[in-house]
């Protein structure tokens, strides 16, 4: 591939699932609501590398999204209906899946706190909280780039079109409605969408200019990543409160990640490292890894924070590092288990595939 944009969308997409498993192993030392289980100690260091990592990778990982679908209105392109039939196969069917063989089992045998789910709950209401999406842990990323895609489903006629200004003031209108009267709206993660449509639209609009943006030089792109890096920086260290701040650090975040896989994604050290074989083991199982890794990070953490939980850098290490061997695993216990039912599943998204490729 000599595309450096499509080249650093894959990358970005395959860094950032990575590095969201060592955000999670960090939650612990930061006072952040959502993770209830912490350590003996709040770490100010792990507290600001964690607040930057969560400005910049699901961001990131959207604005890849957001990349790809305008590509794919660019050639043989699908109907509102089917571009939304599809992401519900790719982001629905695995949220459910994995919610109801994985999540709330785990959870419940271990009677984990977390977010949405009644504390000590039994699987009735565990399975009645994850099905409306209240209860979802990791797997909320799912429902809200489906619930992002939807939106964008229906904007793709102006997308079509190239009207990216109408698209961007009916992309801001949509925003704002939620932030301003659904903030409240407890299902489907409908409530948590808002920065991250101003975010998708700007992965659209770099796809849409994409001849342009390729002949960016590096140079340029590496000063303008570390500039919007020293950004996102002042934005955590000084923490503003504002609801609006992530229409901003959202789009900036996704932005630092793309110009700096972009300012390295053919130099030598890169090429390097995208000839490893973990480089491409992590290129064939990334979905696999952030769909299985909690709650690991959970339960090693249970046991490291009695000997490790005042000295945050060294919990923080050896849980990513279990958290990665243990993951492995499960990964190669899962592609065991069904492996059996691996031609029917491929089978299943193939009809997609050839759509998208014009091939068979």
């Amino acid at each position: 591939m000599d595309d450096k944009n499509l080249e650093s969308i894959s990358d970005i997409k395959i860094v950032s699932l990575v590095l969201i498993i060592l955000s999670h192993c960090m939650f612990f030392f930061d006072d952040n609501p959502f993770f209830i289980y912490k350590g003996d100690v709040m770490s100010p260091s792990v507290s600001f590398v964690v607040r930057v990592l969560d400005a910049i990778l699901v961001p990131g990982y959207v604005f890849c999204s957001g990349y790809l679908f305008a590509l794919g209105q660019k050639g043989l392109g699908r109907s509102s209906l089917e571009v939304i039939k599809v992401r519900a196969k790719r982001l629905l069917i695995p949220y459910y899946l994995y919610g109801a063989l994985w999540l709330v089992p785990l959870y419940t045998y271990f009677d984990i706190n977390s977010f949405g789910r009644p504390d000590h709950s039994g699987y009735l209401d565990g399975y009645r909280t994850m099905i409306l999406g209240q209860f979802s842990d990791h797997l909320w990323f799912l429902w809200m780039l489906f619930d992002v895609s939807v939106i964008f489903a229906l904007l793709r006629i102006f997308i079509k079109k190239g009207q990216l200004v109408i698209t961007g003031m009916l992309t801001l209108a949509t925003a704002l409605v939620v932030s301003l009267f659904l903030q409240d709206f407890p299902y489907f993660k409908v409530s948590q969408i808002a920065p991250y449509l101003i975010t998708f639209f700007v992965g659209v609009c770099f796809s849409w200019y994409s001849e342009k943006t390729k002949s960016i030089p590096d140079k340029v792109c590496l000063a303008t990543a570390l500039g919007l890096l020293v950004i996102i920086c002042l934005y955590v260290f000084y923490k503003p409160e504002h609801w609006a701040v992530k229409y901003v650090m959202n789009p900036a975040g996704a932005l630092f990640e793309f110009f700096m896989i972009r300012s390295v994604v053919f130099a030598p050290f890169w090429k390097r490292y995208k000839n490893t074989a973990i480089y491409k083991y992590q290129a064939d199982t990334q979905m696999e890894f952030y769909l299985l890794h909690m709650p690991v990070p959970i339960l090693v953490f249970r046991l490291l924070n009695p000997y490790f939980g005042r000295m945050p850098w060294v919990c923080v290490f050896l849980d990513f590092v279990i958290v990665i061997f243990i993951t492995a695993v499960l990964v190669q216990l899962k592609r065991w288990v069904t492996k059996p039912v691996m031609p029917f599943w491929n089978s299943f998204y193939e009809k997609d595939r050839i759509r998208k490729n014009g091939t068979k």
